[in-house]
């Protein structure tokens, strides 16, 4: 997958200023500084955040799945064209031979290469991924409430356990397979090699997808605050999309 989002409902930060009994001998000075101080708060990368998906929240996280998607993929061409590491001593000369020969291929890191994948990854991020989990993961948090038991506490085990059964098992394995397709799709690779491709990756991707996610997924449910939970799905998708990105080819 690529990025992942949780939906939320966050309340817009209020960050009151204003000086207590007596300020009136701080002066109008002072109301300033604390005015001042109190604009630069409102104005933090956080807050502008947490305001922007309060009040527009699809567009929010479609284009934050668009920037970490993009991210992603220019990590992975960064490593993907980075020198081989060092023979060791003693090497034999085929060895050495094979190591240069093969240093380079497949990186796809040519300008136009690199342009096509980037632009690939970031466009299934705003118009797919972030569309698509804005509203799964909704439609998820009402199946558990519905299924909730009365008394039950939400967060608890059996909630927990729930929303990441369905997740995982659910839609996972159909949404890969569309993820895997779409992105070579998008790269102008062809239904053929796309469909191909995504064949012959998506067995070990899948697998992969489950150890990673899953206990992603467990700690975002269980132990981060509902604020936090969509930068921390985005810190995973970043190292699961440069994963993405460093995937082999099959042709």
């Amino acid at each position: 997958m690529c990025t992942r989002v949780q939906p939320e409902t966050m309340e817009q930060e209020l960050i009151v200023g204003g000086a207590g009994e007596g300020s009136e001998a701080v002066g109008e000075r002072g109301s300033n500084h604390s005015g001042d101080g109190e604009e630069q708060r409102l104005s933090s990368p956080w807050a502008l955040y947490k305001r922007s998906m309060s009040e527009r929240p699809l567009l929010t996280k479609s284009v934050t799945s668009a920037l970490v998607s993009a991210l992603g993929e220019l990590m992975g061409s960064a490593l993907r064209s980075s020198p081989p590491p060092p023979l060791p001593a003693g090497a034999g000369t085929a060895l050495a031979v094979k190591g240069r020969a093969g240093a380079g291929q497949g990186t796809g890191t040519a300008a136009p290469g690199l342009l096509r994948r980037t632009a690939a990854f970031a466009i299934f991020g705003l118009l797919v991924n972030g569309p698509v989990f804005h509203w799964w993961y909704g439609a998820l948090e009402g199946a558990a409430a519905r299924r909730r038991k009365a008394g039950e506490p939400p967060g608890g085990a059996g909630d927990i356990t729930f929303k990441v059964a369905v997740d995982r098992f659910l839609m996972t394995p159909p949404y890969l397979a569309i993820t895997l397709a779409s992105l070579r799709l998008l790269q102008g690779l062809g239904a053929k090699r796309s469909i191909g491709e995504t064949s012959a990756l998506y067995r070990g991707v899948l697998f992969t997808n489950w150890k990673i996610w899953t206990a992603a997924q467990l700690l975002n449910f269980k132990l981060v605050p509902i604020e936090y939970r969509p930068v921390f799905g985005n810190l995973v998708a970043f190292w699961w999309n440069i994963y993405l990105s460093l995937l082999p080819a099959h042709k």
